[in-house]
């Protein structure tokens, strides 16, 4: 099985563990927690296709794909990244354009808060979407302070650096 990661920078030297299930993995972190699951049936449409959480803060066992119940708990040196898959119908639309990998380069400056799913007071957010591997998903990225994004969204870029999704087996 392919697997497809971000290729912005030279190799990691130091060997992370590893949190993987349903075709995503991602290296663990010090200061970050990561869960995969399968996914609320709204968010897939009906499917409950996996979903990949990392917080900065403890993840609660009852939250929503894109951090209902969590991104309350944000402090302002905080994040939240969630990447939430989508069924078949979505692979290589409009909205979820075909990339060659994972989408890796996030700026401060990309941040806003009129990106968040639900408006909650200082924080802000990213969202990309993309398909890769015949699979497609959307990136969703919450900062705990928008005034602080400068400092918060280089542990987020630093988190992604060890992300791999496995192409869809035929």
């Amino acid at each position: 099985m392919t697997w497809f990661g971000i290729d912005d920078g030279p190799p990691r030297t130091q060997v992370r563990p590893m949190v993987e299930s349903e075709g995503m993995r991602m290296a663990l972190e010090p200061g970050w927690e990561i869960r995969i699951r399968k996914g609320a049936d709204e968010a897939a449409g009906g499917k409950g296709l996996p979903v990949l959480h990392a917080a900065t803060v403890p993840i609660p066992r009852d939250r929503g794909d894109f951090g209902s119940g969590l991104v309350e708990t944000l402090g302002i040196e905080d994040a939240f990244l969630s990447i939430v898959e989508y069924g078949e119908e979505a692979v290589g639309t409009a909205l979820f354009p075909v990339v060659a990998r994972l989408p890796g380069m996030i700026l401060p400056d990309e941040f806003d808060p009129s990106q968040l799913q639900r408006a909650i007071a200082g924080q802000a957010g990213l969202q990309r979407f993309f398909t890769l591997g015949d699979r497609a998903f959307c990136v969703y990225t919450v900062v705990g302070a928008f005034s602080r994004r400068a400092f918060v969204v280089p542990k987020v870029r630093g988190l992604l650096g060890g992300l791999e999704i496995q192409a869809r087996s035929s």
